[in-house]
């Protein structure tokens, strides 16, 4: 989700990261916003954008597919915010084009089409609105993890006389973990031997087993689990 909005009541204040994406769903025909707007009508929620936009290139709706994911990322964020601000989907889109039009870096080509089917997608509380919730409540932690690697290396023991060969070797196994965090993005390494890696496998596995129970107790309450 796209951060740095100030739903300030005088005016709505644009992120620099969020113009790219703006400017994406403002090039989108009317026909298309329409069509994307009865599309996501009808969508289950997603717990991701990703996977929401692996439907939406699937759907013909008409989006550029390298455009699906940062225009659906846009959305669920504009909702999230028009939630912050507690103002009605109309008015919210009044205090967006306010900011749009005072904006020197976007265009006002679009901007009507645009904002007559957001007040409609801002509505969208089962479809658009759990997606934008799910992801909020998925990565408010102080650290969002984004991928991991795991570099392995042999290291010789060498014995007191360096000028002989080495006598003995260990194995070190290096986990590159990448995070997400509010300033950007970090990673750090951790030394691992195999005794570490069989004890991590362990806490995942555990980790894998409370998860299949806890979807069991959901479905049995009627509750969509929205991880798949």
């Amino acid at each position: 989700m796209l951060g740095g909005w100030q739903p300030i009541m005088a005016l709505l204040r644009i992120p620099p990261e969020a113009k790219p994406f703006l400017k994406k769903v403002l090039g989108l025909s009317p026909e298309t916003l329409s069509k994307l707007t009865a599309w996501l009508r009808e969508q289950p929620p997603a717990l991701d954008v990703s996977g929401l936009a692996a439907r939406l290139n699937a759907s013909g709706v008409g989006v550029n597919q390298k455009d699906a994911e940062p225009i659906l990322a846009l959305l669920t964020t504009l909702y999230s915010v028009a939630k912050q601000t507690e103002l009605e989907p109309e008015a919210f889109a009044a205090k967006l084009r306010e900011a749009i039009v005072a904006d020197k870096d976007l265009p006002s080509t679009g901007l009507d089409a645009f904002l007559a089917q957001l007040t409609d997608l801002l509505k969208l509380h089962d479809s658009l609105g759990i997606t934008s919730k799910a992801i909020e409540v998925l990565t408010e932690d102080p650290h969002v993890f984004l991928g991991a690697r795991i570099i392995t290396d042999m290291r010789p023991v060498f014995p007191p006389e360096v000028t002989r060969a080495p006598t003995a070797a260990v194995i070190v196994h290096n986990l590159k973990l990448e995070y997400q965090h509010a300033g950007g993005n970090g990673e750090f390494f951790i030394a691992l031997d195999k005794n570490d890696i069989e004890k991590l496998r362990k806490v995942l596995d555990r980790a894998v087993l409370k998860e299949n129970s806890i979807r069991e107790l959901l479905s049995k309450a009627g509750v969509k689990c929205l991880m798949e």
